[in-house]
């Protein structure tokens, strides 16, 4: 893993979109994805998501850890599901539900999905080697 300072972490940032538009355009991933690589905004991802991401605020944030609860691994959120909650039990219409969706759960799930993607040799495609300061 490689440590940027934050002043270095927009061009590192520039690079790895780069990057990854590259693997979205080039078939890469078994089709190309040209429509999704008009959709990622110049920004993305966000240093401040990604801190969050990187640094989740836990029950462990201190430093501590417990032997006592059972390790796991995050999982991808179910949208379907989320959205039919929100539509059943907070009366939200199909508007509000994406407005919410795009702003809360769109850039980590991207940032998680992307970091997950494999060649079929099982080569991490975009393995993330850089640390966000705190």
């Amino acid at each position: 893993m490689t440590s940027v300072a934050p002043a270095q972490l927009p061009d590192m940032l520039e690079t790895w979109r780069d990057h990854l538009f590259t693997i979205l355009v080039d078939g890469t991933l078994g089709r190309k994805y040209l429509t999704l690589t008009g959709s990622i905004p110049a920004d993305f991802p966000s240093i401040e998501i990604m801190r969050l991401y990187l640094y989740p605020v836990t029950t462990w944030s201190d430093g501590a850890s417990s032997s006592s609860l059972p390790q796991f691994n995050p999982t991808q959120p179910n949208i379907t599901r989320l959205t039919a909650f929100c539509q059943d039990h907070l009366g939200w219409m199909q508007p509000k539900i994406h407005k919410y969706l795009r702003n809360n759960f769109w850039p980590t799930t991207c940032m998680q999905v992307l970091c997950q993607l494999r060649t079929d040799d099982g080569v991490i495609l975009l393995k993330p080697t850089f640390n966000v300061e705190k």
